[in-house]
């Protein structure tokens, strides 16, 4: 039993260019992509930026956000200003192996601070048996 947990800040929308987000956070984001870019055949809709917690997939979902939101504390201005422009969020995806089951909380802090900063909280579980290990 194991889980694999991602956690990241995202901004997306139509018109979104990557580089001007990164000027506005002065922050280097993990990945971004523009619309119309490729992914294998399908064309994106839309533009994104995200930054990701750094941390490896085995790691709690409690520590991926600490660790995000001690990253975006110092620009914690800066994120709130691009709140009206673009969706905004912190994107959490679980994925849970054998029956493992990882806890998914959200202290009052950190919906504060995404609040604050304009954004809504993601969470994408998918649950896998041993079989599809």
């Amino acid at each position: 039993m194991y889980s694999e947990i991602r956690v990241g800040w995202l901004y997306r929308g139509a018109d979104l260019n990557p580089d001007e987000i990164t000027a506005i956070l002065g922050v280097k984001p993990t990945r971004t992509w523009r619309k119309g870019d490729r992914r294998g055949r399908a064309t994106l809709p839309i533009g994104g930026w995200q930054l990701g917690s750094g941390l490896a997939v085995d790691q709690q979902l409690d520590e991926h956000i600490r660790a995000l939101v001690a990253l975006l504390r110092p620009i914690e201005e800066n994120a709130a200003a691009l709140a009206g422009r673009y969706d905004c969020m912190l994107a959490c995806s679980v994925r849970s192996f054998g029956g493992d089951r990882p806890a998914i909380h959200f202290d009052a802090d950190v919906v504060d601070f995404v609040a604050k900063c304009g954004g809504s909280i993601d969470v994408d579980l998918y649950v896998f048996s041993e079989e599809e290990d």
